[in-house]
C-alpha cells in the first residue's frame, strides 16, 4: 500500500477581498458551482473559500502534481452530511494523471480562522 501526504496552509486576505467583492471569474476557475454556493451560505465566506482552496492544494502536493490553476475544479470539496470533508476527482483527471479510484482513497482535514485557512491530505493506493 502507498501512502501520501499533503498539507497546504493559506492566508485568507485575498479570499476575504474577493469574497467581499465577488468577481465572479476569478471564483468560477477555482471552485466549483456547487462549491461556491456552499461557501456564500456560510457567514465567513472567505474563511470556507480558502480552506477548499487550501484542500485543493494538499491534495495535488500528495499527488506530486504541480498546482495550476487549470486543475482546481477538478478536484471538488463537498461534506457528507455529518460535516466531514469528502473529494471528488473529475473523470478527466483521473485519466490525465492515472488515477484508479477504486483503489484510491482520499482523506481531508479542513481548519480555518481569521487569518488563515490550513488542510492536510493523505492519499492511500492499493
Amino acid at each position: 500500500m502507498e501512502i501520501r501526504y499533503g498539507v497546504e496552509m493559506t492566508a485568507l486576505g485575498a479570499f476575504e477581498r474577493i469574497a467581499r467583492r465577488s468577481p465572479k471569474a476569478l471564483l468560477e476557475r477555482i471552485f466549483t458551482s456547487r462549491e461556491s454556493a456552499y461557501c456564500r451560505s456560510k457567514r465567513f465566506k472567505h474563511e470556507n473559500y480558502g480552506a477548499r482552496f487550501a484542500a485543493k492544494k494538499a491534495i495535488l502536493r500528495a499527488l506530486e502534481i504541480e498546482p495550476k490553476p487549470s486543475l482546481f475544479r477538478h478536484i471538488r470539496v463537498r461534506n457528507r452530511a455529518n460535516g466531514q470533508p469528502l473529494i471528488d476527482l473529475s473523470k478527466t483527471f483521473c485519466r490525465r494523471f492515472g488515477i484508479d479510484l477504486k483503489k484510491t482513497a482520499i482523506y481531508v482535514s479542513l481548519a480555518h480562522e481569521k487569518q488563515y485557512a490550513v488542510a492536510a491530505a493523505i492519499i492511500t493506493r492499493r
